[in-house]
């Protein structure tokens, strides 16, 4: 399924940095959230490129404050503003 415009906010092959938009969350109606999928990896090609792990600040996971968290799947996240 095709995010929804005006979603995605940089596109394949772009270097991000800390505090890049990445996207605005969305939500199809084919899941029970919102959420976001996005992929990180070492080098441009997809075939040769290793995934990287990205580490979120300023979150609230699990219902524990942090700064610097990892992510893993089925955490509860929101963001600390």
């Amino acid at each position: 399924m095709a995010p929804a415009p005006g979603t995605v906010a940089v596109r394949p092959g772009v270097r991000v940095s800390a505090g890049t938009l990445l996207g605005r969350c969305g939500h199809t109606g084919h899941s029970s959230e919102p959420h976001l999928h996005f992929h990180v990896q070492d080098r441009r090609d997809f075939f040769t490129g290793s995934g990287l792990p990205v580490r979120f600040a300023d979150l609230t996971v699990d219902g524990r404050r942090t700064d610097g968290a990892w992510v893993s799947l089925g955490s509860r996240v929101r963001p600390d503003r």
